[in-house]
C-alpha cells in the first residue's frame, strides 16, 4: 500500500523550468562589502597566514570550487551568479 502512495505522488509532480531572478538580498550585511568576481579575481591577492606566510585558497579559487560542485550535484536546475560579500579586500 505504501509503495502504491509512493508511485502515486511521485507522477502527480509538476516540474517548472524557469529561471528565477535573485533578489540579492545579502544573507550577512554587517560589516561587509559586496564585490564581483571579476573585481576579486583582478584586484584581490591570495590570503595567507600572518604567521608563517603560508597560502590559503583565494576566494576565486573557492567560490569556483563551489560553483563546480553545486552544478555537479544538481544537474538540469538553474545556477544563479553568487551575490559575493567581503569584509575587506584583500590587497596585499
Amino acid at each position: 500500500m505504501l509503495h502504491t502512495e509512493l508511485m502515486a505522488l511521485q507522477h502527480s509532480r509538476t516540474y517548472i523550468d524557469y529561471a528565477e531572478v535573485s533578489t540579492a538580498k545579502p544573507f550577512l550585511q554587517a560589516n561587509t562589502e559586496e564585490f564581483s568576481f571579476q573585481e576579486i579575481r583582478k584586484d584581490h591577492t591570495i590570503p595567507c597566514f600572518a604567521k608563517d606566510n603560508e597560502p590559503l585558497i583565494s576566494h576565486c579559487d573557492f567560490i569556483d570550487a563551489t560553483t563546480e560542485i553545486i552544478t555537479d550535484l544538481f544537474k538540469g536546475e538553474t545556477i544563479l551568479s553568487p551575490t559575493i560579500r567581503l569584509s575587506h579586500p584583500i590587497k596585499g
